[in-house]
């Protein structure tokens, strides 16, 4: 829940910047939006797939 929380607040109230970026593309689409809020919303309360694993 503090990953989807962090995002909100990263996303809608200029809060800090997720390190790295790319972990907060949890749909693997190249773009950090809502989109990624509710895929891991889904991923943790309706069993959806899991998030894009980072790549380092």
């Amino acid at each position: 829940m503090l990953d989807i929380l962090f995002l909100i607040s990263y996303l809608y109230k200029g809060g800090p910047t997720p390190e790295p970026l790319e972990a907060a593309d949890a749909d693997c689409d190249g773009v950090i939006n809502m989109l990624d809020i509710l895929y891991l919303i889904s991923y943790l309360y309706k069993g959806g797939p899991e998030p894009c694993p980072v790549q380092k």
